[in-house]
């Protein structure tokens, strides 16, 4: 199994892309996202479960965006035999948490036209946001 993850890697890093090419952006941008989760407990049995979550990006400019994720996901583990926990602990937790977030990078804020520094510094960013969860445990 390592060795398909390095190989896949190793394929990802050789590729070339570039992400921002100058002001083609779009004003919207949408993502859904899928997975599986896994506990981190001080139980012997971990049960996977899954995560799911939804985002969408408004871009208000090429070097502002603010976005708006929903996810959902369930984590579990342990058990009621002894021969899965010796103290009969178990667990289960749905949540669902909403987060909003924004960046403001540099692009925004500098004039990085007839600067070849300020041109490699407008990529940097300070961003911030505020989230809510819901447990149910």
């Amino acid at each position: 199994m390592k060795k398909i993850i390095f190989v896949f890697a190793l394929m990802l890093a050789v590729l070339n892309a570039n992400a921002q090419n100058g002001f083609n952006y779009r004003e919207w941008a949408f993502g859904f996202e899928g997975g599986v989760t896994r506990p981190y407990a001080d139980l012997t049995k971990k049960t996977f479960g899954y995560c799911a979550s939804a985002s969408v990006y408004y871009n208000y400019s090429p070097y502002l965006p603010v976005g708006l994720e929903l996810q959902i996901g369930r984590l579990s583990g342990g058990g009621i035999p002894r021969d899965i926990d010796i103290h009969t602990r178990q667990f289960e937790n749905s949540y669902k948490a909403l987060t909003v977030h924004a960046d403001l990078q540099m692009g925004e804020v500098i004039n990085y036209a007839d600067s070849w520094l300020m041109d490699r510094l407008k990529g940097f960013y300070i961003g911030g946001g505020a989230g809510f969860i819901f447990n149910k445990m």
